[in-house]
């Protein structure tokens, strides 16, 4: 007695059929006249493949779980780099308020300075509490500066209150007193 021979694309196509039907193995192979071993052969690249399938499409779900939470962290990796350098520079600004602070300190020793330079031997150059020699454009003025219009060339200038203002005297290289302190001038 030989060996059974089966045409196996009619039977596959067949099983297949029973298998989605939610039959077993054996109940198959008893419904096709063949063995389960037969049964087997017939299914298993197709169960393979789908279950190679199934396992594919489980892994793309989980690669975009995955890929969802990488998002979550980089977000959380960025907003704290935010608020780290918001932090730090919250430092810087405390940092510059502290030197602002030291600096107006110190300002108000040179303005004093200059104060009593204006005061005690003034400048040849003010005339009217006003500087002669130096002028500003209307676009350099701040908006609290006391100055008084002039004209120079034809053009029209603002001349800065020394007084207000006796920064201007301290740091200028022009500054020629009226009078002088020691001999032989």
């Amino acid at each position: 007695m030989g060996r059974k021979r089966y045409d196996d694309d009619a039977l596959r196509v067949r099983a297949l059929e029973l298998r989605r039907e939610g039959l077993s193995y054996r109940e198959i192979a008893r419904r096709l006249g063949c063995s389960t071993y037969k049964v087997w052969e017939l299914l298993s690249s197709q169960e393979n493949m789908q279950s190679t399938t199934k396992r594919i499409e489980e892994l793309a779900r989980r690669l975009d779980e995955l890929s969802m939470h990488v998002r979550e962290i980089e977000e959380k990796i960025s907003m704290y780099k935010v608020l780290k350098y918001l932090a730090d520079l919250a430092s810087r600004v405390e940092e510059i308020e502290k030197l602002l602070k030291r600096i107006a300190e110190e300002n108000d020793v040179a303005q004093m300075s200059a104060l009593y330079k204006a005061f005690e031997n003034p400048c040849r150059w003010i005339k009217e509490n006003y500087c002669t020699l130096r002028y500003f454009h209307k676009d350099m003025i701040e908006e609290n500066w006391v100055v008084k219009e002039d004209i120079v060339k034809g053009e029209v200038v603002y001349r800065l209150n020394v007084i207000e203002h006796p920064w201007l005297c301290l740091g200028c290289p022009f500054y020629q007193p009226t009078k002088t302190d020691y001999q032989g001038e």
